[in-house]
């Protein structure tokens, strides 16, 4: 999918009466925070936000009641996190058809994880252990992205190039190994 392309305007316009932009900054905000970031300049990072704009939705956040704000003493001296609150779980739980999957990835089960990927003319195979039975492996494929979860609050995201237009042909689960085929 092409996304537009974006230019700089010399002259600040007057803002359209409905534009749904700003919420969907917020909602990436709240997923990212999901995700596991939890402070300003990663969140600044993964989202490529200016600062004052980042600044300002956090603020809109935290007064909706959506995340909170916590100061702790760090190694280096006080340090200040951000974190989603019930409500803002909440407010990202429920998925619309075409929205992709939000997962917590847990930083140091996704240093632990190892999957094979295996590229053939026109498919992948992906090859990985993932905790099962095997009812309870989810698997999908979105914009590149392949989202697995599995029991035990197990949730990982795997990008893939040029998947766009793939989409998963075979998936097998046997001892608690998870084999797709992506064609």
């Amino acid at each position: 999918m092409t996304e537009p392309e974006h230019k700089p305007e010399p002259e600040p316009e007057p803002e359209p009466e409905h534009k749904p932009e700003p919420e969907t900054k917020h909602q990436l905000v709240l997923e990212r925070m999901n995700r596991g970031a939890k402070n300003f300049e990663k969140i600044q990072k993964i989202t490529d936000l200016e600062r004052d704009e980042l600044a300002s939705i956090l603020e809109d956040l935290e007064k909706r009641g959506l995340m909170k704000v916590e100061e702790k003493s760090g190694l280096f001296g006080p340090k200040v996190e951000l974190y989603l609150t019930d409500k803002g779980h909440a407010s990202i739980k429920f998925l619309r058809k075409d929205q992709k999957p939000k997962f917590i990835a847990r930083e140091a089960e996704a240093k632990n994880w190892i999957y094979d990927l295996i590229k053939g003319d026109k498919q992948f195979v992906f090859v990985s252990e993932v905790p099962g039975p095997d009812d309870k492996i989810m698997v999908r494929l979105i914009d590149g992205i392949l989202y697995i979860r599995g029991s035990g609050g197990f949730s990982k995201e795997v990008v893939i190039e040029n998947s766009n237009e793939m989409q998963i042909s075979d998936f097998k689960y046997r001892n608690g190994v998870l084999t797709l085929r992506i064609n």
